[in-house]
């Protein structure tokens, strides 16, 4: 686990949670995890392809069925998925922090001999989604949110921090 990337995760939730009358909202939080997310998504599908991408999914799933099975063992039964909320006015500071920490995370890992910082990133981010919401969401649901190119050629907040050139992904 690399600690960094947690870091950068953590600092980013504080800082949007804590901006006084700007403070983002839970569904500010849960958009802003998911923009984290599909900014990294969409950088490992241009620099590595199709192939990995999908693997960010499945870390993505894994991270929730986890929760769920987490939630499952307390309450000996299997917990109903739960919606997402809907973004606030705070979306907007709460998704630049985020997916500047995740950009952050990106670049770091190009300087890392295999993919541990960019593993911890969508570790952590995928994390953040249930304990905000107080629940699992539906794990497809949010997977085809995640692939939604929608917003493809949207310019991300975060993407000044990379360097110039293709960034290594092992």
């Amino acid at each position: 686990m690399q600690p960094t990337a947690e870091i950068l995760i953590e600092s980013a939730f504080q800082t949007a949670r804590r901006a006084g009358p700007a403070s983002a909202t839970a569904g500010d939080l849960v958009h802003a995890a998911l923009a984290g997310l599909r900014l990294l998504r969409r950088a490992i599908d241009r620099l590595a392809g199709p192939t990995m991408a999908s693997g960010l999914d499945a870390t993505v799933r894994d991270e929730l069925l986890t929760d769920a099975l987490r939630r499952r063992a307390v309450s000996l039964r299997d917990p109903e998925p739960v919606p997402l909320r809907p973004p606030g006015p705070g979306l907007g500071r709460a998704a630049a922090l985020v997916e500047n920490a995740a950009a952050t995370c990106l670049a770091l890992n190009g300087a890392t001999p295999d993919n541990a910082v960019l593993d911890a990133a969508i570790r952590a981010l995928a994390r953040r989604i249930p304990d905000i919401l107080g629940g699992t969401p539906d794990r497809e649901a949010l997977i085809d949110t995640l692939r939604d190119t929608e917003d493809e050629e949207r310019p991300a907040a975060a993407w000044t921090v990379l360097p110039r050139g293709p960034v290594p992904l092992h």
